[in-house]
């Protein structure tokens, strides 16, 4: 690769690097904030308009011409990437997130159609060698952080480090769009049968958020311990980068063929590890590659083909028509099941890359294994320095000895995926919430692991790593990523999750922990409860199944976010097993532990055996969450 090459390539890296931040801000603020107050079908609307308006992509390429064009898509979205770093309100993030998105749609079919995205001495197309880096950046820096968006980083470093990427992005946009530097060359495309093999953008990257380069999403498949996990994902992306160039490279007809029509069935057939036939990390890391082999079949089956056609209405309908398969795919077919996600995703994305790698004409491009090696190599560099960052970060949390004596200071948080009460994400503040209390054991309700509804924020790694507590995960739903966590000062002696026989619109389930606490074991069962009103809801039903999984068990602790008020007739059973309410014997009983979003009721509870006695309870009061925690000391 070549020097002259190295400014366009670090220039889209980057603007593909900042619109992977805005698609992860937009998420969880339409979910949240919007479905506040919006139905389902207002918010699908929202989603699909905003994917809709990169259809005016070649309106804007034809009044602006090209290096106006991507002046107004790549410096608009990162001084949108900027905002978002400064601006807190939701209803700022999800605007921005909205217009940031716009500009980014804009921004890949105009630079796919450029002759820049073609350069005679490249072997492949740029965009093929930045997509892939863009997103193994984006991987490696989460991982440095503890599994915490930057997007979502308040400090003071954090607004820097933005800055300072944002000031070298735009330098790097001036220089490129310098006049001279480039011919005003009109946009070109191939047919459209070509073309629309870059529908399978939308499941790639549908793929590589929810899966592929998803640390929690491996730690929940094959139970890998999460440092183990990161360093896997990051070591796959980087080995990714290098396949996708090597694949998008000039193959023979005969070989690029056979090797699309390998790729396809791999990516297909990797939902077997659901079924358990095979060690379950080996599917995961294999379809990480073929998906990164895929991208580049895709990438560059669409931008080398024969007889270019002015224009580039196409490439923008493809590209939209790939963001509504991501929306359908992730929200209306998956729903967060890895089953049909792979299935879906997978499935559409081996088409679409049997598609593009089919032999149809053989062009004369550069030598390839120059840039394949210097991808590997700025690939395998990067790994090694968030490896290093990784290890440095990610200290085992250390486990004490209980003492002789003394009470166990306990806490239940509902933590709201990572959401403060008004709908923005700021774990860092739950996180120090939790630890200004410097509880000994903490139970978590809506815990989610990197998912879409939080914009893929892992939050138990870096809530273990704050207050120094090692964890136990209790997933209730279908992609083992959401559920209730128990964090323990002292050791966990054992622990099992059984989910409910009665749910409503979620897997619900009861975690049981035993803790080595101060004169002898204490049991806790930690639980979160149906949030259904009316004749639908089945909080009875599971209490009665909670109180079977105790059983009777001396010493225990039964706590969680219930979703009922003290006085109503699915907590009785509780009350009549001879459990105590923490805040009542305190004398709270009046205390609200909800935000709706006033305080609203008190639906958190601590209940304790008789056998344990209780001393100081206390609400602790922050719009951290929707929910308030609650703290209790538990006697032995």
């Amino acid at each position: 690769m070549k020097r002259r090459h190295v400014q366009p390539l670090l220039l889209v890296t980057l603007v593909l690097f900042f619109g992977l931040h805005i698609f992860r801000v937009f998420l969880p603020m339409l979910i949240w904030y919007g479905g506040q107050r919006m139905s389902a079908v207002q918010m699908a609307l929202c989603a699909l308009g905003t994917f809709a308006l990169a259809l005016l992509a070649p309106l804007v390429r034809r009044v602006l011409k090209e290096n106006d064009a991507l002046t107004l898509t790549a410096g608009g979205l990162i001084l949108v990437r900027v905002a978002v770093q400064l601006v807190i309100p939701p209803l700022s993030d999800l605007v921005l997130a909205i217009v940031g998105l716009v500009l980014w749609s804009w921004f890949i079919p105009i630079w796919h159609t450029s002759p820049r995205n073609r350069v005679p001495e490249l072997p492949v197309p740029l965009l093929a060698v930045a997509l892939p880096l863009a997103l193994l950046l984006d991987t490696g820096i989460r991982s440095a952080l503890v599994a915490y968006d930057l997007a979502w980083q308040q400090e003071m470093w954090a607004t820097m480090s933005v800055l300072i990427l944002a000031g070298v992005t735009l330098v790097l946009l001036r220089r490129e769009m310098e006049p001279g530097t480039r011919d005003a060359a009109p946009a070109t495309e191939p047919p459209l049968r070509y073309i629309l093999p870059l529908l399978g953008l939308g499941p790639w990257l549908t793929l590589a958020l929810s899966i592929s380069h998803n640390p929690a999403a491996l730690t929940a498949a094959a139970g890998w311990p999460d440092l183990l996990a990161h360093l896997a994902v990051n070591a796959a992306a980087a080995a990714g980068a290098a396949l996708c160039v090597l694949t998008a490279g000039s193959w023979g007809r005969l070989r690029r063929a056979w090797a699309a029509l390998a790729a396809a069935l791999l990516i297909v057939t990797l939902v077997l590890f659901q079924f358990g036939i095979g060690p379950t990390w080996l599917w995961f890391l294999l379809a990480s590659l073929a998906a990164s082999a895929a991208l580049g079949w895709v990438l560059a089956g669409t931008a080398r083909e024969p007889a270019p056609q002015p224009g580039m209405r196409r490439t923008a309908v493809a590209v939209f028509l790939g963001l509504l398969l991501l929306l359908v795919v992730a929200f209306l077919l998956a729903q967060y099941d890895l089953f049909w996600m792979l299935s879906a995703a997978g499935g559409v994305l081996a088409a679409t890359a049997l598609w593009a790698a089919w032999p149809r004409h053989a062009a004369g491009h550069a030598p390839l294994r120059p840039t394949v090696l210097a991808v590997g190599g700025i690939a395998l560099t990067w790994f090694l320095v968030v490896a290093a960052a990784t290890l440095l970060r990610w200290p085992s949390p250390a486990v004490g000895k209980p003492p002789s004596v003394g009470p166990l200071r306990v806490m239940t948080y509902n933590i709201h995926h990572g959401l403060d009460a008004d709908f923005h994400v700021d774990l860092l503040d739950i996180a120090d919430v939790i630890a200004a209390e410097s509880p000994d054991v903490v139970v978590l309700n809506e815990v989610s692991r990197s998912r879409v509804t939080n914009g893929f924020v892992d939050m138990l790694p870096l809530i273990s790593r704050r207050l120094g507590m090692p964890y136990v995960f209790g997933a209730n739903y279908a992609d083992g990523q959401y559920g209730n966590a128990l964090l323990s000062r002292y050791p966990i002696l054992e622990w099992d999750n059984t989910h409910f026989v009665h749910n409503t619109t979620e897997t619900r389930g009861v975690l049981r922990v035993v803790v080595d606490a101060p004169g002898g074991p204490i049991t806790f069962y930690a639980t979160h409860l149906d949030h259904i009103e009316g004749p639908d809801n089945v909080r009875a039903e599971q209490v009665v199944e909670v109180l079977d999984v105790w059983g009777g068990t001396a010493r225990a602790v039964l706590l969680g976010d219930l979703n009922a008020r003290p006085d109503q007739p699915e907590l009785a059973p509780i009350y009549a097993a001879g459990f105590v309410d923490a805040l009542a014997a305190g004398g709270q009983e009046d205390v609200f532990t909800f935000w709706d979003p006033v305080p609203y009721q008190r639906i958190d509870y601590i209940f304790a055996t008789p056998d344990l006695s209780i001393g100081r309870v206390w609400v602790v009061q922050t719009h951290a969450s929707d929910h308030l925690p609650v703290l209790a000391e538990i006697g032995p």
